[in-house]
């Protein structure tokens, strides 16, 4: 996992369908590598600020340009670049990558 690019936006979308975020909408780019001889199924990510709160991804964005989506695989020795989206206020995070189980157990 290799961030690339991290931007807070106030809006995105097209002219007339425009999509506003509760606080900032957080768009990190990424590049992501399968190092295996299986193919792999990515987990959601998770933003963890100073003071230990957690902040689930985005769900639901369509409307990003090169959003990795809900069902994610990636081949065997394959590296795949896209997109995941954060509704958070713009400060310092950690991102954390999951092990794909349900929350608190992961």
């Amino acid at each position: 996992y290799n961030v690339l690019e991290a931007t807070y936006f106030t809006q995105l979308g097209t002219t007339g369908a425009y999509k506003i975020p509760e606080r900032r909408f957080l768009v990190i780019r990424l590049a992501i590598t399968n190092g295996g001889a299986k193919e792999a199924e990515l987990p959601f990510l998770r933003l963890v600020d100073e003071s230990g709160t957690e902040y689930s991804e985005v769900g639901d964005a369509d409307f990003l340009s090169g959003w990795f989506g809900l069902i994610r695989k990636i081949g065997p020795t394959q590296t795949e670049e896209g997109r995941i989206l954060f509704d958070v206020q713009p400060k310092s995070y950690r991102l954390e990558v999951t092990d794909g189980a349900e929350p608190g157990k992961e």
